[in-house]
C-alpha cells in the first residue's frame, strides 16, 4: 500500500527519470521530477555490509534487515539527491560520511543510523535511537579513539601566541563535545583508564587559557567525577581501595573545572549587574540568563558527586546573584 516504504534505489531511479509517467505538471504547464513517497527503506545485503567492514564482526548481530528513513520537507535539493543516489548505488563499497559541523537540515533524517567516529559520522546500517540533539548516533569507540588519540593533530589552539577568533573559539565546542561522548562510552564499556586519557586530553589541547571553559566542560568534569566514582550513573559496585588514589586524583581534576567554570560565569553575573540602571543592562539580559542558568547546573553537579564544599560556595554566590536579578 501507500504507507509502505518504497526501495531507495527505485525512488531515486523514478525521480531522475525523463519519462512523461514520472513527472508532475506544475501549474504554469512545465512538467517536473518529483517523490511520489517520503517512506523509503534501504533492504541490506547483511554480507556486503560485513565483508567492507563497514560494521566490525563483533556487532555483526546488530545489523537491521532494512533500513527505513523518512525523507524531510515537501522537496529535495541537488545535495540531497546526490547523498540519496550514493546511498541507493553504493552497495556499502565505500564509506558515507557526515560532518559533525554540518546543520542536521542536512541529514535527511538518517541520523538513526549514523556512527561517531571522530568529528565525522559514518552511516551504517545499525539502528541507534537518539535521546536528544547532543547524542546522535552510536559511538564507535575503538575507531574514535584511534582518531581522536592518535591521527588527528591538534593544531596549536593550546598555544598562547595563536589567536583564536570568535568562529574558531565556537567550533572547539564540537571538539569538547566529541571527547566527552568518547569518555562517556569508554567509560560504559568499563575502559576506565582509556576514558582518563581521553578526558586528560581535552582539557589539554582545549585549555582555559586559550579558550576559556565554558557550557560544554561541565560534561567534562561530570566524566572525571564519574571515572573517580563519585557519581554513579551505571555501575553500583563499590570501589575498592587500590583505586582510591586515582580516584581522589580524578576527583581534583573534576574540582578544577568546575570551580574555573564557576568562577568565570559569576564573575561575567557580577559585571552584567554593574550595568544596572544604564541602559545596557537590557542589553545583556540574554546573557545574565545564560550565566545564571550555568552556575545553576554547576552546582547540581556538585550536589550529585557530593563535593559539598564546594557546592555550598557555589550555591551561596549563585543565591546571592539570582535575588538581585529575579532569576
Amino acid at each position: 500500500g501507500l504507507a509502505d516504504p518504497v526501495e531507495l534505489k527505485e525512488l531515486v531511479d523514478f525521480m531522475g527519470s525523463d519519462d512523461a509517467n514520472a513527472k508532475a505538471r506544475t501549474q504554469n504547464g512545465e512538467s517536473i521530477n518529483y517523490y511520489p513517497t517520503r517512506k523509503v527503506k534501504i533492504t541490506i545485503d547483511s554480507a556486503a555490509v560485513l565483508a567492507n567492514g563497514v560494521v566490525a564482526a563483533k556487532d555483526a548481530d546488530k545489523i537491521v534487515k532494512t533500513m527505513v528513513v523518512e525523507l524531510p520537507g515537501s522537496y529535495l535539493m541537488k545535495n540531497d539527491l546526490m547523498i540519496l543516489n550514493i546511498l541507493a548505488n553504493n552497495n556499502w563499497k565505500r564509506p558515507v560520511y557526515f560532518a559533525t559541523t554540518v546543520g542536521s537540515d542536512n541529514y535527511l533524517n538518517l541520523q538513526p543510523y549514523f556512527q561517531l567516529e571522530g568529528l565525522t559520522y559514518r552511516i551504517v546500517p545499525i539502528l541507534t535511537p537518539s535521546t536528544n540533539e547532543m547524542s546522535i548516533g552510536r559511538v564507535q569507540s575503538d575507531t574514535m579513539y584511534n582518531n581522536m588519540m592518535n591521527k588527528f593533530v591538534w593544531g596549536n589552539m593550546n598555544d598562547e601566541r595563536v589567536y583564536l577568533d570568535e568562529n574558531n573559539v565556537r567550533m572547539t565546542t564540537n571538539i569538547r563535545i566529541n571527547f566527552a561522548r568518547l569518555a562517556e562510552q569508554l567509560l560504559l564499556e568499563g575502559k576506565k583508564d582509556s576514558a582518563v586519557k581521553v578526558l586528560d586530553r581535552c582539557v589539554e589541547v582545549t585549555p582555559d587559557k586559550t579558550i576559556p571553559y565554558n557550557y560544554f566542560m561541565l560534561n567534562i568534569a561530570m566524566l572525571y567525577y564519574r571515572a573517580g566514582g563519585a557519581y554513579r550513573m551505571i555501575d553500583t559496585a563499590q570501589v575498592n581501595n587500590a583505586e582510591l588514589a586515582t580516584n581522589k586524583e580524578l576527583i581534583r581534576k573534576g574540582n578544577v573545572i568546575t570551580e574555573r567554570i564557576a568562577q568565570i560565569f559569576s564573575e561575567n553575573v557580577d559585571y552584567y549587574l554593574s550595568l544596572k540602571g544604564t541602559k545596557y543592562y537590557k542589553l545583556v539580559d540574554t546573557e545574565l540568563n545564560q550565566a545564571l542558568y550555568i552556575l545553576q547546573a554547576t552546582t547540581n553537579v556538585l550536589k550529585q558527586t557530593n563535593q559539598t564544599e564546594i557546592s555550598a560556595k557555589v550555591e551561596k554566590r549563585f543565591n546571592e546573584q539570582a535575588a538581585q536579578t529575579g532569576f
